[in-house]
């Protein structure tokens, strides 16, 4: 059996906060509550719920009536993870690009590093040969 606080720390390292991850974890094992429940089940202090919901409902992975009490139900994870999936997506190829403009660098300053090596090698040879011709 999988645990819900397991799950909630696991959900932090992919960008929610405690708070939003404590909720959406309870909503997908309450089903739709309403926020008094959401405070009660996921032991989130009571000023805490309706920020910390309107910040799921912004990264689109709940949903929260308008009408009194507050209602709200959690999108689907396969359905609400998408955004954050591809986000991680970016930042994974963003880092291969830089990996790989970051080796270009190393190289091209290898090969200069060569080259000055040989011109300095070159410019020894000449001093090295003008001072024997003396």
């Amino acid at each position: 059996m999988v645990k819900g606080q397991d799950l909630a720390v696991s959900l932090e390292e992919f960008g929610l906060s405690k708070y939003e991850a404590q909720a959406y974890v309870t909503l997908i094992t309450k089903g739709t509550i309403s926020a008094g429940e959401l405070s009660y089940y996921s032991n989130l202090p009571r000023t805490k719920v309706y920020p910390t919901l309107l910040k799921l409902e912004k990264k689109k992975i709940a949903i929260i009536s308008k009408s009194k009490p507050i209602m709200c139900t959690a999108i689907a994870p396969e359905d609400a993870f998408d955004e954050i999936i591809q986000e991680q997506i970016n930042r994974v190829n963003a880092m291969n690009s830089l990996i790989t403009k970051l080796k270009e660098l190393s190289e091209d300053s290898k090969k200069q590093e060569v080259q000055r090596n040989r011109d300095t090698f070159t410019w020894l040879q000449i001093m090295y040969s003008n001072n024997f011709r003396q």
